[in-house]
């Protein structure tokens, strides 16, 4: 890998690799925060935050958010930087949304059905964060990320559902908003992977433009459950199709076609980046595929990317060839892929990092 830049490009490079690393920076405050902090903040800490410094409740909540995680905003230029990371993700959500959200409202679960399964109940209680929704990546300011924080002002109760001790799937409001825009966007004939709890088929039954669904899944006990449980509450199950099979069999060796197909087999970016990778380059079945979360499980690739870059400029010795878990033998791969380029402007690095150029790369890379 070849770097024939000019100073202007350098300072741009360094400006993204500066970027970069506030993100991950940014990235372990907000899982801090989730994990240990998320319920600190309260409906009085709000008021008289707005009253002292005559401050909206969203930027009430971003200076009480900064204070709780011991973040220096004394002068204007870390203020400002803490603002163009965090200020614009922090939104107060409307309850009666979600409330009458219809697959809420619609779908119960009746305990007596349930075997191996067990019925969970967990709240948000008022002010508490939590993401709300999928990554917010700023391209045209170096890749900055935003993530999104979301709160209420009043509890919202939720239940999940446990399957052999395992979470199986919970309807909260980062699933209802991260499915929002697929759901939106799909008509016709649909091809669905992954069942769940049926929250997204549900929701695409209820369109017009929607004549079909096809599920795919290859557990016996949840489509069981989804048959005797969830399917009889679907206003229109006539639309509902399911077939057990595994996804990457069925996507390998089925003729059928359809004109969307909207990937859910993950539980976020942990285990989503294999799954990931290897449907993106298979993709048979459909001219339109959907990835849940595929704004962040393209942004851990674009990670890896820049990670290789601080390497190689840096001349920073590595074994690509070593890999002690898989995003070692993604970065490997990657890098295989790249290892030939020569960069001469800053735009050209820019571009590599473009969400249409990674769902391209990802395509081309070696099987991992």
């Amino acid at each position: 890998m070849n770097f024939n830049l000019s100073k202007s490009d350098l300072i741009r490079l360094n400006k993204l690799l500066e970027t970069n690393e506030m993100n991950y920076n940014i990235g372990e405050m907000y899982q801090y925060y989730y994990h240990n902090l998320a319920r600190k903040i309260t409906q009085k800490d709000i008021n008289a935050q707005m009253k002292l410094n005559n401050l909206s409740e969203e930027e009430a909540y971003f200076f009480l958010l900064m204070s709780l995680l011991e973040i220096d905003i004394s002068d204007n230029e870390s203020l400002e930087l803490a603002k163009s990371y965090c200020l614009s993700g922090i939104k107060k959500l409307n309850i009666k949304e979600y409330i009458n959200n219809p697959y809420l409202k619609n779908i119960k679960f009746d305990k007596n059905k349930l075997k191996n399964i067990r019925i969970e109940y967990d709240e948000y209680l008022p002010y508490e964060g939590f993401p709300s929704d999928d990554l917010v990546v700023d391209e045209d300011n170096y890749f900055q990320e935003k993530y999104q924080l979301g709160y209420f002002t009043s509890k919202f109760s939720f239940q999940s559902i446990t399957h052999n001790n395992i979470t199986w799937m919970s309807i909260i409001p980062n699933e209802i908003e991260t499915m929002k825009d697929a759901i939106e966007i799909v008509k016709g004939n649909v091809l669905v992977y992954g069942l769940g709890l049926g929250y997204f088929p549900y929701m695409v039954s209820l369109k017009n433009d929607v004549t079909k669904i096809t599920i795919i899944e290859k557990d016996p006990n949840i489509i069981s459950l989804f048959k005797k449980v969830i399917l009889p509450q679907f206003k229109n199950q006539n639309k509902i199709a399911i077939i057990q099979e595994d996804a990457f069999n069925y996507e390998r060796t089925s003729k059928d076609q359809y004109d969307y197909a909207f990937v859910d087999l993950h539980h976020g970016d942990f285990d989503g980046i294999k799954i990931y990778t290897r449907f993106k380059k298979l993709e048979l079945r459909s001219p339109n595929y959907i990835y849940w979360l595929e704004q962040t499980l393209i942004n851990v690739i674009r990670r890896n990317l820049i990670t290789i870059i601080y390497e190689q400029v840096n001349n920073i010795s590595c074994n690509y060839n070593d890999a002690k878990d898989f995003n070692d033998k993604l970065i490997n791969a990657l890098y295989k892929q790249i290892k030939n380029k020569t960069f001469s402007s800053y735009q050209e690095i820019h571009n590599l990092l473009k969400e249409e150029s990674i769902k391209t790369l990802i395509k081309e890379i070696e099987t991992i």
